[in-house]
């Protein structure tokens, strides 16, 4: 309906306009017309009079001729002398004329006794009302005027007014009529392209209508051709874009597409992660972004033209981020390298931490041996006291390589989620009887509280924590007792070890659960472990999301380790 409207206003408003312009044009070019042949007949009726002679004019019979002319005519005949009597007037009775007032200073009157014939409009001063007169001098030096009421004149413009009128609502109802079947003709196709392009746009489930132009129709089927295709080719292009979006969201590289007025043309899941903000694309980085360091992070990338990979620190994380100039467009990637990192350093130094160890025993062992070898004279107990510290020595390397690779096996299960079994308390402190040395003249005492005598803890993990911590109160303790509590509340695994002492440094007590690190650096090696057994409680510790504290025993004066393990899930346990 709306386009119909549309439509015929859009033929008819201009079509209008024109004939009312033509309408206008035409009625004045009448109105002209009509005051022309006003004139002409004028002129011609002047023509006429002319002939009478002045001695005729008085006479009743000769007014009475001309009265009768200037009813027919509908014209006023007045005839004055060169002193501006009146001597005759039709539209005055023949008695009155001579009463009349003198017509000397009359316009037209006075323009004919110059013998300048004039036409002009005015109102009468003897009817009042507005006339047309033509005043033009006769021989006999009289001037005859005749004049002629506009409302005749008026008449007549106002019926030729009225008929134009009646021709133009003829003209504007068949202008209109055209117009609203031309239209309907128009607008038919636009309607019915217009509910064609609606039912593709939002895939509405309705038949395509049919046009009865042929041309309409051809039109309408290569509109339909081009959508089929359009559509089977955004399918196709669709499905590469999933394709790709899986693979940037997938991958660990973070994607930021920026064009040269720094806006974001698209990103990736990572980049939101690594920069620690939600983005929108379209946003400006410059100007939306209200994070100081994101938006040097990114104009630092943005700087870097030689597409060479290089280091940048956001958050307190490096990054390994590297730009690729796209026409006008720059493609940031960027991905955490921070663990990378750490883990390098973490096996430089553990690298540098086991050659350091190793090169210690080692070297004993090899001076022992030498000793051995070059002296074949040497007496037993010497030798003997050579092979004792060679034995121990190699003890000592056997330890810190069963150690390494245990810690080794920790890393990689930090993850883990279910073990295979329970464990058994009673076979735990058993196992931890039969590992420790017999010849130790520590007391250990056990205080167990465990409901069923069952806890899920791997039973291995268990035993390394009690057998390293036990064996440093061993080592390391000058007293005579060790207690160990292990206590379960809920999936809440407690275990305590403390010893009489000495007490280790405050300052020292961060620091003993680094690998390889040592409190008793000026002891023997003979008292000293590997330096490996406290991070191999620490590893088993966090792998069952626990906590380690180091503090004064209860009694005062040693030490009280104290490891909370959450206990895992068993595999097969309902």
């Amino acid at each position: 309906m709306k386009s119909l409207l549309k439509i015929f206003l859009i033929i008819f408003i201009p079509i209008a306009f024109i004939v009312l312009a033509n309408h206008y044009i035409s009625s004045e070019i009448i109105k002209d017309n009509n005051y022309k042949q006003l004139k002409a007949v004028m002129s011609s009726n002047w023509d006429l009079i002319s002939n009478i002679s002045l001695n005729d004019i008085k006479s009743v019979k000769q007014y009475q001729k001309l009265k009768s002319i200037a009813d027919k005519s509908n014209m006023r005949f007045t005839i004055v002398n060169n002193q501006g009597i009146v001597l005759l007037d039709t539209d005055i009775t023949y008695d009155n004329i001579s009463k009349m007032s003198n017509h000397i200073n009359r316009d037209e009157i006075r323009n004919a006794m110059f013998n300048i014939p004039n036409f002009s409009i005015r109102t009468s001063e003897t009817t009042g009302n507005e006339t047309v007169y033509y005043a033009k001098m006769l021989n006999d030096n009289a001037t005859l005027r005749i004049a002629y009421d506009t409302k005749y004149l008026n008449s007549t413009n106002d019926y030729t007014e009225y008929q134009a009128l009646i021709l133009l609502n003829v003209i504007l109802i068949l202008v209109a009529i055209a117009t609203i079947i031309t239209a309907i003709r128009l607008s038919d196709p636009i309607r019915k392209l217009n509910k064609m392009s609606d039912i593709l746009l939002y895939d509405k489930n309705e038949s395509i209508p049919e046009f009865t132009d042929a041309t309409m129709n051809k039109i309408s089927d290569a509109i339909l051709i081009t959508h089929k295709n359009l559509a089977k080719h955004k399918t196709l292009l669709d499905i590469e874009k999933e394709k790709i979006n899986t693979v940037f969201e997938v991958m660990n590289e973070a994607i930021l597409l920026i064009d040269n007025s720094s806006k974001l043309i698209y990103f990736n899941g990572k980049a939101e992660k690594y920069l620690g903000i939600n983005l929108k694309e379209g946003i400006n980085i410059k100007s939306d972004i209200m994070n100081i360091n994101i938006i040097n992070f990114i104009s630092h990338a943005l700087q870097n033209t030689d597409s060479k990979p290089f280091l940048t620190k956001l958050n307190e994380r490096t990054f390994n981020s590297y730009v690729k100039k796209i026409n006008d467009q720059s493609l940031i990637v960027f991905y955490d390298n921070t663990d990378q990192n750490n883990y390098d350093d973490y096996k430089n130094n553990l690298v540098e931490n086991i050659t350091h160890e190793l090169k210690t025993p080692l070297s004993l062992i090899i001076g022992a041996s030498e000793t051995i070898i070059n002296d074949t004279n040497m007496d037993n107990d010497i030798r003997n006291k050579f092979l004792q510290q060679i034995n121990n020595n190699a003890n000592r390397l056997n330890n810190i390589i069963n150690d390494t690779i245990e810690l080794c096996k920790l890393d990689s299960e930090e993850d883990m989620q279910y073990i295979d079994e329970s464990t058994i308390i009673s076979n735990l402190i058993e196992d931890i009887y039969n590992y420790l040395p017999k010849d130790s003249n520590k007391n250990i005492a056990y205080n167990i509280n465990v409901d069923n005598g069952n806890v899920n803890i791997r039973h291995f993990d268990l035993l390394s924590i009690l057998i390293n911590l036990i064996s440093n109160a061993s080592r390391y303790s000058t007293g005579d007792n060790i207690l160990v509590d292990i206590i379960k509340e809920k999936n809440k695994i407690t275990i305590r070890v403390q010893d009489e002492g000495p007490l280790i440094p405050v300052e020292e007590r961060n620091k003993i659960f680094e690998r390889f690190y040592t409190v008793h650096k000026s002891r023997s090696r003979d008292l000293s472990g590997s330096g490996l057994g406290l991070s191999i409680v620490k590893h088993i510790t966090n792998i069952y999301s626990g906590i380690i504290n180091l503090k004064e025993s209860e009694k005062g004066g040693g030490n009280c380790f104290e490891i909370i393990l959450i206990e895992k899930r068993v595999i097969n346990e309902k």
